[in-house]
């Protein structure tokens, strides 16, 4: 299966598009970079136009290899982008001296450490919710699909867990390094430095240097000159062909020399045609017989049919050529194609792989449901997401948040059936007050503060101390009020998943179904034509593009006009 890579790049085909971040339009011909992105609309990528320095700042690519069309860019742009890339994408790795470079001050942007505002956010280092006020520190990524659409995506991970998890993750720096850390309490800040010293990024990582024989630097640099001087005459001869020549003339030039058009981009076009002027026109492929040979990453791809199901995916390193033939007629009315030498030329190709991150996100092998175990073993506290209320003096209720949510606990307001027990006293319980009338009413337990000093003891003894410290002569089992929490192991779905019910009650109306996404199975009934049903359903299965898509259309009429 062919992995879509989650970047584009190209020179603007015209002035239409607009920058997703500074909202200006994106003027022809100049680079600009997109984020591919899942449509809302179609089963497909779109892409997310930036500026050049907008995409920067959004988006964090770790290889130029990730970036779609990389290849067919001028070698001057391509250095460019890699130089950007390398710096973007470094880790904060610790240095001696005062002085960071750029990459370590853009890589430290991405940490950040502060107390949680709430209970909703998940480690994801040992998968289990972090309570409200307790220490939390994230890491922001731009290879997920909330990250690559909103620009960056905060993943949140208790301290003890970040620190098993750090080199993964990047962070080389000592805890007092991490944006947000002056805003902590005294205490806080001597726990984050005794669990975060700064470390050395190649121990923490086990990386050996490969070091680089002198011949084969050479080699490497020959190569880029060959590149870069190819690279100035394709453009060359590109930059004339869009200035000058009519798509007709294009069309026709290709088709003289036996090479098929591009269907659908007009810049995949240029570049074909750009190709044969310069290197020779392609021989048919030697597998499928077909002329659409086109070059990518890695060679030169054919885009031909195998068989009627079948697509053709050969890919060419060293294609046979033969040279260029321009009809007179175009010589006299293009001057520059008399230029074109009558000889063929082997085209260099140097392969840039997708980042290790990209090919294992893509090829994990996972199913979306199969359950996966969490990064980090972290012992559940014993009052882990049970919830609590309070009938008592405003003053106590504080430090009873604070003791309360060491143990996995959290104090509500408001009294419902998912309270496990309420903290009061006995002077409340005989007052009898309305909150004390409403938990009497559901059954709840009410239990005295100290039931928070007898779990610390003794931890695997939490649910039967509610009983048997109870205040109240009333209260169902407390087991019977825990919510069960749905798995946190199972894999993430994607945002753009529908949740749709597990089964669902279709009604038939003379042999056929009205879909219910039409939302009229109650008012309407499909068009029967004699023995012909206007129902029909398209699908498009294609395992080489990992598409699986249907269009489903229904004629219906209603149940009780006649429309």
């Amino acid at each position: 299966m062919d992995l879509a890579l989650p970047y584009k790049i190209e020179y603007a085909k015209s002035g239409r598009a607009s920058c997703k971040m500074c909202k200006c339009s994106i003027a022809q011909g100049s680079l600009r970079l997109a984020a591919m992105v899942q449509s809302a609309f179609y089963d497909g990528k779109q892409p997310m136009w930036f500026h050049e320095d907008c995409f920067f700042k959004k988006q964090r690519p770790q290889s130029v290899g990730d970036i779609e069309n990389f290849e067919n860019i001028r070698f001057e742009d391509q250095e460019r982008i890699k130089l950007r890339i390398e710096k973007s994408s470094a880790g904060g790795s610790a240095k001696k001296g005062k002085k960071r470079g750029t990459a370590e001050v853009n890589a430290v942007k991405d940490f950040g450490i502060e107390y949680a505002k709430t209970s909703r956010a998940t480690c994801r280092g040992c998968e289990q919710n972090i309570l409200k006020d307790q220490l939390r520190i994230k890491k922001t990524v731009y290879d997920t699909e909330v990250g690559m659409k909103y620009g960056g995506q905060p993943l949140w991970h208790h301290i003890e867990c970040f620190v098993q998890l750090r080199s993964e993750l990047g962070w080389f720096e000592s805890g007092d390094c991490v944006p947000g850390f002056k805003g902590l309490k005294k205490d806080d800040q001597n726990t984050v430095l005794k669990l975060l010293p700064a470390i050395d990024a190649g121990s923490a990582c086990n990386i050996k240097k490969v070091k680089i024989e002198p011949g084969v630097k050479i080699e490497e640099e020959i190569m880029n000159r060959q590149i870069e001087n190819q690279s100035k005459r394709l453009f060359k001869f590109r930059d004339l062909v869009v200035n000058q020549m009519h798509k007709k003339d294009i069309i026709y030039l290709l088709e003289y020399n036996n090479q098929k058009p591009a269907n659908g981009d007009s810049e995949r076009m240029l570049n074909q045609l750009a190709d044969m002027l310069t290197f020779g026109s392609l021989l048919p492929c030697p597998q499928c017989n077909s002329c659409e040979i086109l070059f990518s990453k890695s060679g030169y791809l054919c885009n031909g049919q195998l068989t009627e199901w079948t697509k053709c995916s050969n890919i060419l390193k060293d294609p046979e050529r033969k040279p260029c033939k321009v009809p007179k007629t175009l010589k006299e009315k293009y001057a520059f194609l008399s230029e074109i030498r009558n000889k063929t030329e082997h085209r260099i190709v140097k392969y840039n792989p997708p980042s290790i991150a990209f090919v294992s996100n893509n090829t994990n092998g996972k199913m979306e449901n199969e359950p996966t175990k969490p990064k980090v073993k972290r012992e559940t506290p014993p009052l882990y997401n049970l919830k609590f209320a309070y009938v008592g003096p405003k003053e106590a209720e504080n430090n009873l948040k604070t003791k309360l949510s060491k143990l996995g606990g959290e104090i509500i307001s408001k009294l419902s059936e998912n309270i496990i027990a309420v903290f009061s006293s006995k002077h409340e319980v005989q007052n009898m007050g309305s909150r004390m009338k409403k938990a009497k009413e559901l059954g709840i337990h009410i239990i005295p503060i100290d039931y928070v000093d007898l779990v610390e003891s003794n931890p695997t003894n939490a649910i039967n101390y509610i009983s048997s410290t109870t205040l109240c002569d009333w209260g169902t089992d407390p087991n019977s009020r825990i919510v069960q929490e749905e798995a946190n192991t199972k894999k993430s779905k994607s945002i753009y998943t529908k949740s749709v019910a597990k089964s669902m009650t279709l009604k038939i109306k003379d042999g056929s179904a009205v879909d219910p996404e039409s939302g009229l199975q109650d008012v309407a009934h499909v068009y029967l034509d004699k023995n012909c049903k206007y129902s029909v359903v398209l699908g498009l299965a294609d395992i080489q593009r990992n598409k699986n898509s249907y269009y489903k259309l229904q004629l219906l009429e209603s149940d009780s006009k006649n429309k």
